[in-house]
């Protein structure tokens, strides 16, 4: 199956998107998937369709599922959904949620 410029666009954008809002570099993603930081603007930028084992390296490193870059509904969704589960904390609640959500992603580090 050949995709579409609009499709390549699409899943670039969603691609972008996802990493900005994750907090990643290009490059640490790059690195992830096993591709140069070039193949990865160019995947961004929907000129070039990653193989299908690069894409999964893509979705792995952004933890987050393939249908979510294909279709882009689960980002925008789980950020509804946190930003109302947000909204009308105090900001002692929100520190504390801060906290948490930093223990969580940088557990590793």
């Amino acid at each position: 199956m050949v995709l579409t410029a609009e499709q390549m666009t699409r899943i670039g954008s969603n691609i972008q998107a996802c990493r900005t809002i994750h907090g990643y570099s290009q490059k640490a993603i790059a690195d992830a998937a096993g591709i140069s930081i070039s193949q990865f603007a160019q995947i961004e930028a929907g000129k070039r369709v990653p193989s299908l084992a690069t894409f999964i390296r893509i979705t792995e490193a952004l933890k987050v599922s393939p249908d979510s870059l294909i279709y882009g509904e689960q980002i925008s969704t789980n950020q509804e959904k946190i930003t109302s589960l947000l909204n009308g904390l105090s900001n002692d609640q929100l520190q504390t949620i801060d906290l948490l959500v930093r223990s969580i992603l940088f557990s590793d580090e």
